[in-house]
């Protein structure tokens, strides 16, 4: 994000002043380069396993077409960890039925192996497990 914002140009004032004032009200993000549909799918997951209430997040603004950056803020480092441990792992139902993650932009997708996908589910059980 630095390499792409600084070369390129700054973040928005509003944005660096947003971020500013949710760094003072939460201890910890996590800043996530992707697609907004990958966005759209993350959410989701934070709502369902997090309980973050309300989400907050900052949308850099695109860096290619439906592509950019997000910043979420979270008050506990386990949902820290939880968070990053998601985003490295969730992959996206495309519309023609192939599941991806993206690897960047402009960048070929990484598509999801079925070995993966029974890897993640024991580990994200396991994770649920030890939480309770």
């Amino acid at each position: 994000m630095l390499t792409f914002y600084s070369n390129n140009r700054g973040l928005e004032p509003a944005d660096l002043e947003k971020r500013k004032n949710l760094l003072a009200k939460y201890k910890y993000s996590v800043i996530i380069e992707g697609s907004h549909l990958e966005f759209d799918n993350l959410e989701r997951w934070i709502k369902q396993n997090i309980s973050v209430d309300p989400l907050e997040e900052i949308n850099f603004g695109k860096t290619d077409y439906n592509y950019g950056f997000a910043e979420y803020f979270v008050k506990e480092e386990a949902q820290e960890a939880h968070l990053k441990f998601a985003v490295e792992h969730i992959y996206t139902t495309w519309g023609n039925g192939a599941v991806f993650k993206t690897n960047g932009s402009n960048m070929p997708d990484i598509p999801m192996l079925l070995t993966i996908r029974k890897q993640l589910f024991f580990l994200i059980t396991k994770m649920h497990k030890n939480d309770l």
